[in-house]
This record gives C-alpha cells, structure tokens and sequence, in this order.
C-alpha cells in the first residue's frame, strides 16, 4: 500500500512537472510569434479557459489520486468512469462556450477585435454570428502561428 502511494505520487509530480513544463514552452513561442496586441487578448482570455477547465474536470483528477491510492477499488473502472464523465462534461462546458461567444468576447471582456480561430485539416465551420469574425486554417501549427502574427500585425497597422 505505502509503495503504490508512492508510485502514485511520483507518477502525479512527473506528469505535473511535464504540463507545466510545456506551458512554459508554449507561451515563450507565444510571446514570440503573437504581437503584443494578440498576446494581451491571449492574456485576456486565458482565465475564461481556465474557468472552463475547472468546470469541465469537476474536480475529477483529485478524486481519481484518492481512489487510484487506494487498493481495494478496480483501477481500471476507476478511469474509464472518471474519462466518461470529463468527456461529457467538456462536450457541454464547450458547447456552451461556443455558443456564448459572442456575449463573453462583446460584452464581458468588451474587445470587439477578438474573432474565433479554427484550425482543422478539413473543412471548418463556425456559427453564424461568428462567421464575421472567423478564421480558417488547415495546416500545420508553425504556419498558422505564422499566419496568424501576419494578420494580427495587419490589424494592428489599419487601426482596428
């Protein structure tokens, strides 16, 4: 019991050590790639995506250490319950972010320049209320970090 706690323990400190590592990454091609206007709407959007994230796990990654730690639960339910729930939670935490936008960009966060990226190897579509302030791009993420400073500093320059 003590070693699979602390198996599991490692485990959780690794695979956290990793995703904060890859955050580091990302927002240092960020900041390089994005102009400051695009990395302050990223700044600016970023606690909603938390908020999302937390309302998407529901907790859940806590409950799953407890249960896993504990040898008298089947590990293997233990997940595919936990990957079920999260999905199904996420599936309407993101449904309900797309549809509301709209009122989030314009009316909480008061920036009219902000617009909906997709990014998709097929074809994309977005809602009608977006289709405006909508971008498309298929192909690989380096060319659309490319693409995207490209118009962001395009928008910078017009004045909009």
């Amino acid at each position: 019991m003590k070693r699979k706690l602390i198996n599991s323990f490692i485990i959780l400190s690794a695979s956290s050590a990793i995703a904060k590592l890859f955050s580091i990454l990302n927002r240092m091609i960020l900041a390089r790639q994005l102009s400051s206007e695009a990395m302050a709407l990223y700044i600016l959007v970023m606690p909603t995506v938390s908020l999302c994230i937390t309302l998407g796990q529901l907790g859940i990654p806590s409950a799953v250490f407890r249960l896993v730690a504990n040898p008298k639960y089947n590990n293997k339910k233990i997940i595919i319950s936990a990957f079920t729930i999260c999905l199904f939670t996420c599936v309407i935490v993101m449904s309900t972010l797309l549809f509301a936008s709209k009122f989030i960009s314009h009316d909480l966060l008061k920036n009219e320049g902000a617009f909906y990226v997709c990014m998709n190897q097929e074809d994309s579509s977005s809602p009608e209320h977006l289709k405006s302030k909508s971008l498309y791009i298929d192909g690989d993420l380096s060319k659309t970090l490319r693409d995207l400073k490209q118009i962001m500093k395009g928008k910078a320059g017009t004045g909009k």
